[in-house]
Formats: C-alpha cells, structure tokens, sequence
C-alpha cells in the first residue's frame, strides 16, 4: 500500500521529492513484502529510499530483511521503523549499535 501512497505522491507533486521511508514490520523478511518496491525504484531517479527496517535487540533480523530487500531494490538506505522517539534508553543503545553495524 506505501508503495501505492509513493507512486500517487510523485504523480501528484510538482516537485522532486528529496526521499521516501517505508516502515517493515519485525515480522516482514519475505519477498512478498519487499516485491512492490521493485515498481517504485523506476521512479526514484531523484529520490532516496529509506527502508524501516532496523529493529531494535534484532540485528540478525535486521540483517536478514536487507538481504531480502536488496532482491528487490538496489539502492535504499536504512532507517527504523518507526524514529527513535519515546523509546526506552536500552532499546535506544540496541537500535544504534545495529545501525553502526549494517
């Protein structure tokens, strides 16, 4: 359904649009989830691509839906689901290590 919202927003939008982020469920490391990103690389020539993908005390998962990503989109960057505000300082230091680490 993001990947609907993007492609309607860079239909609509006058302007180049500096970057998208797609958040990805802990629970999402299969090719189906990632599979509509590949009708929205076309139009990202201009745009960056952040994928939601880093969980915290899941650096392993988090590795794991990069892989499966980059089946389908071969320039993105990450990002958490969903910021880093209101978390728990522990989750906090655990989101930040796997960022430096991937």
């Amino acid at each position: 359904m993001l990947v609907d919202v993007a492609l309607a927003l860079i239909a609509a939008v006058p302007r180049t649009i500096t970057w998208f982020h797609i958040p990805v469920p802990k629970t999402r490391d299969d090719d189906t989830y990632f599979e509509a990103l590949a009708r929205l690389t076309p139009k990202l020539e201009q745009t960056e691509l952040y994928l939601g993908l880093i969980h915290e005390h899941d650096p392993e998962g988090t590795k794991r839906r990069i892989r499966v990503a980059k089946r389908h989109v071969s320039r993105f960057g990450v990002a958490t689901e969903c910021g880093l505000g209101r978390r728990d300082e522990r989750d906090l230091k655990s989101v930040l290590e796997i960022m430096r680490a991937v």
